[in-house]
């Protein structure tokens, strides 16, 4: 496994990781985390999420077409419930960051339709682990 850190806003970046790596998988979970700090940088996680996703999928379909990549979307894309959600559960982001996520799960989806990448979206719902910002509920416990 290889890590390269690039700048998923700047598509000449990563087109060039992507045609000198030649990656086999990608496991894509660049992107703003904090649901709260949305409000207020709501063009940034557009950004983030929607323009970055694109540069990569793009990069990958030019240079790696047979890649797999694994993109991590979010819970949060869901309608608010009470209940337990599945997958067939209505969407109905309520944040800045829930509907920047859903438009990156879109475009995966899309993508994979349409330019026939190996792509699978993840809709996990809480992230946790070592080094998280005690700013997040199960970090804060």
């Amino acid at each position: 496994m290889q890590w390269r850190a690039v700048d998923l806003l700047n598509a000449p970046a990563v087109n060039q990781a992507i045609a000198e790596t030649q990656p086999t998988a990608i496991y894509h979970l660049a992107g703003a985390a904090h649901v709260g700090a949305s409000w207020g940088r709501s063009t940034a996680h557009l950004e983030t999420h929607v323009l970055g996703t694109h540069h990569l999928l793009e990069a990958v379909r030019i240079h790696a077409p047979a890649c797999r990549v694994l993109v991590v979307s979010s819970g949060m894309i869901y309608r608010p419930q009470d209940q337990a959600v599945g997958e067939d559960a209505p969407l109905g982001p309520v944040s800045p960051y829930a509907l920047s996520k859903l438009a990156q799960d879109q475009l995966a989806l899309h993508a994979a339709v349409h330019d026939d990448l190996d792509i699978v979206v993840a809709r996990p719902f809480n992230h946790i682990g070592p080094g998280q910002s005690p700013t997040f509920a199960a970090s804060s416990f």
